[in-house]
């Protein structure tokens, strides 16, 4: 199983750094990379695999060995201790401050010292090797693994991130926004089978709080924008 760890990190990481890679130093914009990547990856799966499912794991893959409620626990556990260390970093450190900085003016990060580039790609590459590691935690649930696990999972993750006040724009955003996002994506699909809403809208929800959000974003910026003008 540590072996797994590993290779589940170290091939997010690959899988990141190919993104980053392409965003920094070739310059093709991020959304097109990691659509285009995304569908790449994922029928590249598919096809090796066959359609066919991941089965007769080991018994000490699922929940890692523990119980239900203990590997639960575990995954709660990992979890909160990757959202401290990762806001700390973010926080107060000087490699956290330059990605704000890069998100918010890129050519003034530049002028401030900081490699854009380098920046770009070391994000990229660490969010690959998060998602490796998260796409274990979300496995070990299961005794066997679907060729098409994840599917869906992209637009709830923009969701999250947009409600939870990231702007769209770079340079702003928190991760305990993030994960408030997250609590409230969670909420939408038992809230609407308790109003007796068809579930089949929870995406249809999601796309209209994202446009929302990116909405009142726009107006702010825009309304921060004309106040600066204003002041000068």
């Amino acid at each position: 199983m540590f072996a797994v760890v590993v290779g589940a990190i170290a091939l997010g990481w690959l899988m990141g750094a190919v993104n980053g890679a392409l965003v920094a130093f070739v310059r093709i914009p991020s959304i097109v990379v990691t659509l285009a990547t995304m569908a790449i990856f994922r029928d590249s799966l598919r096809w090796s695999r066959g359609g066919a499912w991941v089965q007769n794991l080991p018994r000490t893959f699922q929940w890692f060995g523990f119980s239900q409620a203990g590997g639960q626990t575990v995954i709660v556990i990992i979890g909160a201790a990757i959202l401290a260390i990762f806001v700390f970093l973010l926080r107060w450190t000087a490699p956290g401050r330059a990605i704000y900085a890069t998100g918010s003016d890129a050519e003034a990060a530049r002028l401030a010292g900081i490699s854009v580039q380098a920046v770009r790609f070391h994000v990229f590459a660490a969010l690959g090797a998060l998602t490796g590691f998260a796409a274990l935690l979300n496995s070990i649930r299961f005794e066997d693994i679907q060729a098409n696990a994840g599917m869906g999972l992209e637009l709830k993750v923009i969701s999250a991130v947009v409600i939870g006040g990231a702007s769209v724009n770079g340079g702003r955003g928190t991760l305990f926004g993030t994960l408030l996002g997250v609590a409230l994506l969670a909420a939408i699909g038992p809230a609407l089978t308790f109003v007796g809403v068809n579930a089949y809208w929870e995406k249809a929800v999601q796309g209209a709080i994202i446009l929302a959000a990116v909405g009142f974003d726009a107006i702010g910026a825009t309304r921060g924008a004309h106040a600066r003008s204003a002041a000068h």
